[in-house]
């Protein structure tokens, strides 16, 4: 017994050394399985953006084509639920649309601005629906170069700086020359109207200043005018403000426009100043001096 019982133990061993053996040679080809992969891994060449931009739009039809499947096989009150998921951006889908807008914004450049830019007024809204509040932006942008050029537009977003981009991108696309006199104010008193908003503008002398809102003294700094007196009469709304001013400086006539139009001639006849005057004061009759 005592000999049986140490060749079973002799048999055991050997079958726990060969079973040893076979677990290490077959862990060994494991791991070099799995450093090949990495090997592969590493030879292989990055995808390029195309590349990644197709995977990413196969893995959104694909998740689109599951939602219309359980749309479609879904009770009535599950399927409007469902809706609405699909409308405002799926569950499902919406990981793939954050990669999306990840991979897009990754080579995008900052271009410089060219002109100045003023933020008048940002209003937010929220739209309270089925799959939580939809929070967005208007931004109201007036640009301009100081030097007679402006404009004015409006942007939307669902964040505050894409609001202002696109304001600021739709405003230099609709930009108007604006007359001013001696570069510094306007040629004559002018008054516009838009909706309940009434708008009076008076030029004023070198030095002057502006006497204004700050809505109307954003519009100057970007128009180049640096002396002017103006009243905003009524509703005091920004985007009322904005457009009155606007008409009220484009409906400003100059000098050269009004001979034109009345087709006579136009001369410039310069003043000199009392200190340039070399003839003396003459009497009259009476014996009391007169001004030359």
């Amino acid at each position: 017994m005592r000999g049986g019982g140490a060749g079973f133990a002799l048999a055991a061993r050997g079958h726990a050394a060969s079973t040893t053996a076979r677990g290490i040679s077959s862990t060994s080809k494991a791991m070099g399985q799995y450093i090949d992969d990495d090997d592969d891994d590493e030879d292989a060449e990055p995808k390029t953006k195309e590349e990644l931009e197709e995977e990413l739009n196969e893995k959104i039809e694909d998740s689109y084509r599951t939602a219309a499947h359980n749309i479609r096989n879904s009770p009535m009150k599950r399927k409007m639920s469902l809706y609405d998921d699909a409308l405002t951006g799926a569950t499902s889908v919406r990981p793939f649309l954050e990669e999306a807008d990840v991979l897009g914004q990754e080579e995008d450049k900052e271009v410089p601005r060219e002109l100045m830019a003023r933020v008048i007024d940002v209003n937010r809204t929220n739209k309270v629906t089925k799959g939580g509040g939809l929070t967005s932006y208007t931004a109201l942008v007036v640009v301009g170069n100081g030097d007679g050029i402006c404009g004015f537009s409006t942007g939307k977003g669902k964040d505050i700086g894409v609001a202002i981009d696109k304001a600021y991108v739709r405003a230099i696309r609709s930009l108007v020359h604006i007359e001013r006199f001696d570069k510094h104010t306007v040629y004559h008193p002018v008054t516009a109207k838009h909706c309940k908003t009434k708008i009076i503008m008076e030029p004023r002398a070198k030095g002057k200043g502006l006497m204004c809102n700050q809505v109307l003294q954003s519009i100057c700094e970007m128009a180049g005018i640096t002396n002017l007196m103006a009243k905003v009469i009524g509703s005091h709304h920004p985007h009322n403000t904005v457009r009155a001013a606007f008409e009220a400086l484009e409906s400003m006539q100059t000098p050269e426009a009004v001979a034109g139009r009345l087709d006579v001639h136009m001369y410039k006849i310069d003043f000199p100043s009392v200190a340039a005057r070399s003839v003396p004061p003459r009497a009259c009759s009476g014996g009391s001096p007169l001004r030359a």
